[in-house]
């Protein structure tokens, strides 16, 4: 098969704009916000990181929030995730992905807010899809 100039424009073409648009997509701006909505006194020990940063640990008591902004990398593979414990409960999770958070945060102008609340059966992320925190991930019992 003999590849002319045209179609070789073309292609070429077609490859920029796909860049453009999913590099748009991975490119915006992320809010991520955990808070802990378990009993009043009760404390939430929070580490979450990258591969690329390290957010620390936090104590975290009720009411109170851990947050952090960050533009995803070019490939859509940004992944944060968070190790946390309460009341001699653990639990790892993936508090970010790009190819599953996209499209449920909540756009507040050019910035993607994703939202999280620690409560007593688990973590509920909110998904603008359905208006509604929903249960993600819960304690092992």
């Amino acid at each position: 098969m003999k590849i002319t100039f045209c179609s070789s424009y073309v292609l070429v073409l077609l490859l920029v704009a796909w860049l453009f648009m999913s590099s748009s997509l991975v490119r915006a701006k992320y809010h991520v916000n955990l808070t802990n909505g378990l009993a009043e006194n009760s404390k939430l020990i929070a580490h979450c990181q990258s591969k690329e940063n390290d957010l620390g640990t936090r104590e975290l008591y009720f009411g109170d929030s851990f947050d952090w902004k960050f533009t995803p990398n070019v490939w859509g593979t940004t992944l944060f995730y968070c190790d946390v414990s309460w009341n001699n409960l653990n639990l790892h999770f993936d508090i970010f992905k790009t190819n599953r958070d996209w499209y449920r945060c909540v756009q507040k102008e050019q910035v993607f807010d994703c939202r999280w609340i620690a409560q007593e059966d688990g973590f509920y992320f909110y998904n603008r899809l359905s208006q509604s925190f929903e249960l993600e991930y819960p304690w092992p019992r």
